[in-house]
C-alpha cells in the first residue's frame, strides 16, 4: 500500500481571473473554513497516507508552510512548465510507488481506496470513468481501452470508452519516463505526454472508478457545483466495503444525512454516546417485543439506523479510537441477545432453535474476522439485514419466523465461509515472469463470420419454448395436486399449490435470466450505432438500455406474482405485500438510475438546444424590431 502522495498545486487558474491571484486555487472554500486540498488532505490521511508532499508556485510556497505544516512543500521554480515538471519536483528523491493527486480535483474516498488498493505493477496507473458526465466528457483527458489495454489517450481521443479522473498511482519508472519526456518535448509537457510514452512502452494501466463521484474544479461555476455535491461526496466516503445490503441501501443513506448535517455545523456528539443510545433502543425494543410489537419494531429498526452515526461521526471529526471500537461491538452484540431473547420467550420456540438463534448473534462478524471473506457485503444475515428482519417479523407478530431465521442463516453463511476460503499455501509460490500483453491479433488475421445473430435467435425461441412447456406442465399438476397441505407453521399453511408456484416463479427468471443475455448481444450492437449518434459513452448506453430490460422483466414478474398466490388467504396476504413491495421499490430505484443517466450524459445536448433557440429567438426579436423601426 502507497504510503508517499504528490499533490500538485502549481497551476495558474487563469479562467478564475482576479480570484487567484492572492491564493491558490486549492484553497476556496467549499464550506466555511473547509477548502478543496483540506478534502483530499482528509481522504488520504483516512488512508493512512503518511508522507504527504505538495509542489507550488514561489509566490505561494509560504501560505502552504503556514496553514499546513505538517505538509512537505516544494516549489516548481520553472516558469511556463507544464505539470508534468511539477510532478518530477514533487517525485525526484522518491524510491517508492506513490500517489499523485491534481490539487483541484475532488473525489469520494472510495476511489482513492481503490487505487491504493491495486500494486503499481506499470509506470502509471490511472482512474478511468466510463460513464462520465457530459461536460467532463467534452474537456477531460479521453481513455481508448480495448481488451483490458490501454491504446490511446488524450483530449481528441474516441470519447466512447470514458476519460481519466485526474489520480495516479506510479511507480519509480514513471519517473525515468517523465525525465525523458521532458527532454524531448521540452518542460512544457503534461503528464498526458508522459501517458502517451508511457502507452506505447504498455506501461499504463487502470482501475475503473465508474459511478462513483468526483469532480475537476476549472471553472467558477465547477466550483458552485463541487460546493453542491460536498455533502454527497461525504457521505459517500462514510460508507465502508463490507456494509450488508440493507445497511448500503437504508440504514446508510439515512444516517449518513445525519451526520454530515452535524459535521458541516461544527456540532460535535461523543460516538460512545450514540453508541449507548442505539443499545438503548434496541433494547427498549425487545423490552416491548410481546406488549407493542409495532412500536418494538420501529425502535429495533431505528436503533440499526442510530449504530452507523457513531463510526460516521468518529471518522468525520476524526476521532477514533480502540475503546469506541470496543464498546460498539460489545453493546452490539448484547443488543441482539436481547432481541433474540425477547422473540424466544414470546414465541415459546424450541429450545434448541432458540439457543441455536442466540448463538449464531456472534456467528457473522466472529467468521468474517477469522476468514477474511467477501461474503458478508452480499450476506443476508449481518447485522443490519438480521435487525431488519426482527422488525418486520415482530410488526406483523411472527417472532417464531424470525429465530427461524437467525438459527438457519447464519448457519448456512457460517458453512458456505469454510467452504468458500482458500487453504494457504504451506510454502510461497514462485513468482512467474508476468508477459507484457501484445497489441496485436495473432497472425494470420481471419474474420469471423457469424449468421446475423441467428444463433442468439434460436437460443431465445428454444428458452422461451421451454419455459411455455414449464408453466403448462405446473399448471397441470396445480389443477391435480394443487390443494394438497405439505406443512404448517403456526397460522401459515402451506400448500403443494405454493411450492409449484415457487418452481414456476424461478423457472422464469431463469429462462428470463437466459433471453436477456441473447437480448445484450442486440443491445451491444445497438449501443455501438447510438454511441456515435448521442456523443456518449458505451457504458452510458449500454446501461439505459439494460435498465429499460430490467424494467420490463420485473413488471412481468409484478403481474404475474398475484396470480400465483391466493391472495384471499389471510396467512400469506402478509408474503404477498411484502414481495410485492420489494418489487416495487426495485423498480424504483431503477427508474432513479434511469432518469440520472439520462441527465447526466443528455444535459449537454439539452442545454446547447436551449441555448440554440434562445439565440434564434433573440435574432428573430431583434430582426422584427429592425423591421419595424
Amino acid at each position: 500500500m502507497s504510503k508517499v502522495a504528490v499533490i500538485l498545486a502549481a497551476g495558474r487558474a487563469s479562467r478564475f481571473g482576479d480570484l487567484s491571484k492572492d491564493r491558490p486555487k486549492c484553497l476556496f472554500e467549499l464550506d466555511p473554513g473547509f477548502t478543496i486540498l483540506d478534502l483530499i488532505l482528509k481522504h488520504l490521511r483516512e488512508m493512512d497516507v503518511q508522507r504527504i508532499v505538495l509542489v507550488t508556485r514561489p509566490e505561494f510556497e509560504e501560505i502552504f508552510m503556514e496553514r499546513y505544516p505538517e505538509l512537505e512543500v516544494r516549489v516548481n521554480r520553472e516558469e511556463s512548465s507544464g505539470n508534468l515538471t511539477s510532478m518530477l519536483v514533487g517525485a525526484r528523491d522518491l524510491e517508492e510507488e506513490f500517489l499523485l493527486l491534481m490539487s483541484d480535483h475532488i473525489f469520494e474516498l472510495e476511489i482513492l481506496r481503490r487505487l491504493i488498493s491495486r500494486r503499481a505493477e506499470r509506470s502509471f496507473v490511472l482512474c478511468l470513468d466510463r460513464n462520465p458526465e457530459w461536460d467532463k466528457l467534452e474537456e477531460g483527458l479521453k481513455i481508448v481501452v480495448r481488451n483490458d489495454v490501454i491504446y490511446e489517450i488524450g483530449k481528441d481521443a474516441p470519447s466512447t470508452c470514458g476519460i481519466d479522473t485526474g489520480l495516479f498511482l506510479c511507480s519509480p519508472k514513471s519517473v525515468r519516463i517523465a525525465e525523458e519526456v521532458i527532454r524531448s518535448k521540452g518542460p512544457g509537457s503534461s503528464i498526458a505526454d508522459a501517458l502517451s510514452r508511457a502507452i506505447e512502452l504498455d506501461e499504463v494501466g487502470y482501475v475503473d472508478v465508474t459511478g462513483l463521484v468526483w469532480a475537476d474544479i476549472d471553472t467558477p461555476k465547477d466550483l458552485v457545483r463541487a460546493r453542491k455535491i460536498l455533502p454527497k461526496i461525504l457521505r459517500r466516503s462514510l460508507t465502508k466495503p463490507e456494509d450488508g445490503p440493507v445497511s448500503r441501501l437504508i440504514n446508510r443513506p439515512i444516517s449518513t444525512r445525519i451526520s454530515v448535517f452535524l459535521y458541516r455545523r461544527g456540532v460535535f456528539i461523543s460516538p460512545n454516546l450514540i453508541s449507548l443510545i442505539s443499545f438503548l433502543l434496541c433494547v427498549g425494543g425487545a423490552y416491548l417485543l410481546s406488549t407493542e410489537p409495532l412500536l418494538s419494531a420501529a425502535l429495533i429498526q431505528l436503533g440499526s439506523i442510530v449504530d452507523g452515526i457513531d463510526g460516521e461521526i468518529a471518522r468525520l471529526f476524526s476521532r477514533t479510537s480502540k475503546f469506541g471500537a470496543l464498546m460498539d461491538t460489545v453493546l452490539d452484540r448484547y443488543a441482539d441477545l436481547a432481541v433474540v431473547m425477547a422473540a424466544a420467550l414470546t414465541s415459546h420456540m424450541n429450545i434448541m432453535i432458540s439457543l441455536l438463534a442466540a448463538a449464531n448473534v456472534f456467528t457473522v462478524s466472529y467468521i468474517s474476522k477469522i476468514a477474511g471473506t467477501d461474503l458478508r457485503r452480499y450476506s443476508l444475515c449481518t447485522r443490519d439485514v438480521r435487525l431488519l428482519m426482527a422488525a418486520m417479523f415482530v410488526a406483523v407478530e411472527l417472532p417464531n419466523m424470525f429465530l427461524l431465521y437467525m438459527a438457519s442463516f447464519p448457519t448456512v453463511f457460517a458453512v458456505v465461509s469454510i467452504l468458500t476460503t482458500g487453504h494457504e499455501p504451506k510454502e510461497p509460490k514462485k513468482k512467474v515472469r508476468k508477459v507484457k500483453s501484445m497489441k496485436r491479433a495473432p497472425q494470420p488475421e481471419i474474420e469471423e463470420t457469424r449468421a446475423c445473430g441467428m444463433s442468439e435467435v434460436t437460443l431465445a425461441v428454444v428458452s422461451a419454448f421451454k419455459l411455455a412447456i414449464v408453466i403448462l406442465v405446473i399448471r397441470a399438476m396445480s389443477w391435480v395436486i394443487g390443494g394438497y397441505e405439505i406443512m404448517s407453521i403456526g397460522s401459515i399453511t402451506m400448500r403443494m399449490a405454493d411450492l409449484l408456484w415457487v418452481v414456476q416463479m424461478s423457472a422464469i427468471i431463469y429462462f428470463g435470466y437466459r433471453m436477456l443475455m441473447v437480448m445484450k448481444h442486440f443491445m451491444d450492437t445497438l449501443s455501438s450505432q447510438l454511441v456515435e449518434r448521442l456523443g456518449v459513452t458505451e457504458t452510458a448506453v449500454s446501461r439505459a438500455l439494460l435498465d429499460l430490460t430490467y424494467l420490463t422483466l420485473i413488471t412481468v414478474v409484478f403481474l404475474v406474482l398475484p396470480r400465483g398466490l391466493t391472495i384471499s388467504r389471510g396467512d400469506i396476504r402478509w408474503v404477498v405485500l411484502v414481495v410485492s413491495s420489494v418489487l416495487l421499490f426495485v423498480m424504483a430505484l431503477i427508474l432513479y438510475d434511469l432518469m440520472k443517466l439520462l441527465y447526466r450524459s443528455l444535459r449537454g445536448a439539452y442545454e446547447r438546444f436551449l441555448e440554440t433557440v434562445s439565440e434564434d429567438e433573440s435574432g428573430f426579436q431583434g430582426k422584427t424590431r429592425g423591421e419595424k423601426n
